[in-house]
This record gives structure tokens, sequence and C-alpha cells, in this order.
């Protein structure tokens, strides 16, 4: 262990828990902070927050009940406040406060298995390798959150205990860093009205410039499903909307709306077959399928035409359903 300075930065977000709750968001730190005490390193922990959307002092009590006081270890926790900030610019207000060599991302919302924050940064014992995505899944709970675990575009919870492969991408709730990294290529915050895909946009950035993503199914998290109704709505139209909006900034022109036709009849096609295929691995009883395939037909759905409003008006989209 090195005395001067964390050998890891844990850095979370605090937004997300307005939409899944305080209950997650406590499993979750009382399993970080088990992991923390079991692992033979140095760690930190940052929590980024907008003090006008939670309530700091809270927020205080809550960490100090499940990590202990923030001067208990030389390194601890602290928490960061940006005001007016949102989810991305949390993460990179976090690489920011980074003390630690390493970074690993974390998300209020999401639950990690045992021996999730080992895993993630064990790889990082090659100088060569800069960046590791651990595998995040949605909990198949209710006929709900098991559509949605096999439909959305999660990946299903991996039964590979260990496997280390290439890829090119990650999720923002589940990935590590090295800190020089994540500075030099920051989350993009907000870019034209987009306001989930910065981690598309970062991947792509460093897969142009030669970085490797490495993917560990080791590191495993679980993420809810859109909580509610509401949130099943706007993050279906936002989801829409910030997938055309990337058309758009691809340049892949505008002529005609083809493309969203085909984007959507092709992912539609997708859910619907790996729920047909795969129900037995989250126990989904065959007469819940065609519920299941509804769910997200009309999950879908609304995607579609969100994207063809913004086709067809991309300013006013653009300005609505941030989540």
């Amino acid at each position: 262990m090195n005395a001067d300075a964390p050998d890891i930065t844990v850095v979370i977000e605090w937004e997300n828990v307005r939409l899944s709750g305080n209950a997650r968001s406590e499993v979750m730190l009382h399993r970080l902070a088990q992991q923390i005490g079991s692992l033979d390193r140095c760690v930190e922990v940052v929590v980024v927050c907008d003090p006008a959307g939670v309530g700091v002092t809270a927020l205080e009590k809550l960490l100090t009940q499940h990590l202990g006081r923030a001067d208990a270890t030389p390194f601890g926790w602290r928490l960061v406040t940006a005001p007016g900030a949102h989810y991305y610019e949390f993460k990179n207000r976090g690489a920011a406060e980074a003390r630690a060599p390493l970074i690993a991302l974390i998300d209020s919302d999401v639950i990690p298995e045992e021996g999730w924050l080992a895993a993630l940064v064990e790889l990082f014992v090659d100088p060569a390798v800069h960046v590791v995505a651990g595998h995040s899944y949605i909990d198949a709970k209710g006929l709900y959150g098991r559509a949605m675990a096999l439909g959305w575009f999660f990946p299903r919870r991996s039964e590979i205990p260990m496997r280390h492969d290439r890829g090119t991408h990650f999720f923002a709730n589940n990935v590590a860093f090295r800190t020089e990294l994540l500075r030099a290529h920051p989350f993009l915050c907000a870019t034209d009205g987009v306001t989930r895909g910065a981690c598309v946009a970062l991947a792509k950035e460093l897969g142009r410039q030669g970085i490797r993503i490495w993917v560990t199914t080791a590191a495993q998290v679980g993420h809810p499903p859109p909580n509610g109704l509401r949130h099943f709505l706007v993050r279906a139209v936002a989801d829409g909307r910030d997938e055309a909006l990337h058309w758009r900034q691809a340049e892949r022109g505008w002529k005609l709306p083809v493309p969203v036709f085909q984007r959507y009849f092709k992912v539609s096609r997708r859910a619907f077959r790996s729920i047909a295929r795969h129900r037995d691995t989250v126990r989904l009883g065959l007469e819940q399928v065609p519920l299941a395939c509804a769910i997200m037909g009309v999950y879908y759905g609304l995607a579609c035409v969100s994207a063809l409003a913004t086709w067809v008006a991309p300013e006013p989209m653009s300005r609505r359903f941030r989540i």
C-alpha cells in the first residue's frame, strides 16, 4: 500500500438515485464498503452531487453510516458538490478530484456483485491496459424486469465467472480508467441536446486513438430497469431523441427517415428474439412471452416516434427530456 496517495479512486455520481430511490444506493454503499475493506489496496471514495438536488447533510450522514467517518482512514471519502451539473459532468468532476492513478466509476443506482472492485482493477497490472469495462446487466425481477433484462440494450447477466476480452464500448456505470487518460479524454456533456450517449462517443474516440477497451465478466453490477411508468416513457423518448441526434452529428443525412425505421425494426426484432430464446435464463414463463414482447414493443415504438420527431424538429426535441 502507498501511504502517501490512494491506489484507487472510486467515483460515484449521485443523480440516478433520484429515480431509483435510496434503498438501492444504500445496498451499493454497503457492498462497496465491504469490498474496500477486503481489498489490499488504498481506496478513496469521491461522491459528486448537485446540492440543489440532494440534501447534503442527509447524504453525509448516509455516507458516514456505510463508509465510516470521512477522516477515519488516510483517504476515506469526500463529498464534492457541483452546482447545476449532471450525470457525465459529475464523472468528469470526480476524475478532476481523484488522487489515485486509477479511477473506478460506479453509479448510485447499481448494485455491485462480490469481488466487483478487485476484478475491475486487476488487469491494470499490465501497463498497456488503460480502460477496463465491467459487465452491467438489468435486474430481472418480475415480468417487467425480466422483459427489460432480455430486451433492453444491456446484456444479460453473465454466467461465465471470469472472462477477459477486448471490447468496443463500455457503460459509464461500471468502468475503470487510468486517471490521466480520463482527464485527457473527458466525457462530452450534453452535446447538442444529447443527455445519455457520451460513453458511446468516448469509446469511439478512444478507438480512433488506438486505445483498447478491455471487458471483464468478473466485475458485474445489477442495474434497475426504468423506475415506474413515467421513467419508462421518458427514457424511451430520450433514447430515440439521442439516437437521432447522434445520427445528425455523424452527418448521416436527414433527407429521409428511412434509417429511423430500419434502426427500430432491427432492435425490436432483436428484443423479441432474445425474449423468445433466452426466457429460461431469467425464469420468464412461456405464457408471459407475449406481455414481455408488448412491453419492449411499446418502448421501442416510443423511441422510434421520438427519433422521427427529432428528425422533423431537432431543436425543440434537444431541449427536452433530460434524464
